[in-house]
């Protein structure tokens, strides 16, 4: 346990220690900058931020704790993006759970892919889910795709470069948590598997609870 601890705060001290250097290299004049906030402590702040998700997976499993994730790998993003404006308007029972930019870049749409609006604001569970980031420029840009193993279940700007995505994959032996950090103009995703597996959870079952009777299920 120990030992994956620390391999899981030195590998994202690394990479924020890299992307840094590649900062300080690009820019000129040696200004005096703000200190970076190291990523660990960051994810942990935004974990900590997340109180019904965290609730959630702690209930699901009584020793959860952030340090049991460990790093999974670093995969690129797609490169799929097209014009589109954001369709959801206010009036949308989705609208409050879009995610805004920090600095005004665009809007965040994570849940539209898999709860699609049917009759009179219901929801109904579709089986994939979907990252959509609606820039400011007009493009619509997709940062994450997944199949119906997994679960997108909330997100968060931890700053402008850095979307934090919470969710779960499905196993055979049950279900996962995961993290994937997400960085949009790098093109890149960090992804973060939990140790424990949650075995008697129901598939969806935190979007189930969060949205509770304003969700229809019907077999895929």
């Amino acid at each position: 346990m120990k030992t994956n601890f620390y391999s899981f705060f030195v590998l994202l001290s690394v990479f924020i220690a890299c992307s840094s250097a590649s900062e300080e290299g690009a820019s000129s004049g040696g200004a005096a900058t703000e200190p970076e906030v190291d990523v660990a402590t960051r994810l942990e702040l935004g974990l900590q931020a997340q109180p019904r998700w965290m609730g959630f997976w702690k209930e699901a499993l009584p020793s959860f704790q952030v340090s049991d994730f460990q790093v999974a790998g670093t995969l690129p993003m797609e490169d799929v993006s097209f014009p589109e404006k954001n369709p959801i308007n206010a009036r949308h029972p989705l609208a409050a759970h879009q995610i805004r930019h920090p600095e005004g870049e665009g809007v965040v749409d994570i849940y539209s892919q898999k709860l699609a609006l049917i009759e009179e604001g219901r929801l109904l569970l579709n089986p994939d889910s979907e990252i959509i980031f609606y820039k400011r420029d007009g493009m619509r840009e997709r940062l994450l795709f997944l199949g119906p193993s997994a679960s997108i279940e909330e997100a968060e700007w931890l700053d402008r470069e850095c979307l934090l995505v919470l969710g779960s994959m499905e196993e055979e032996e049950g279900y996962r948590p995961m993290v994937w950090l997400i960085f949009p103009f790098e093109g890149e995703i960090q992804l973060y598997r939990h140790q424990q597996i949650a075995p008697e959870l129901v598939r969806y079952a935190y979007l189930k609870e969060k949205f509770q009777d304003q969700i229809e299920e019907r077999a895929f």
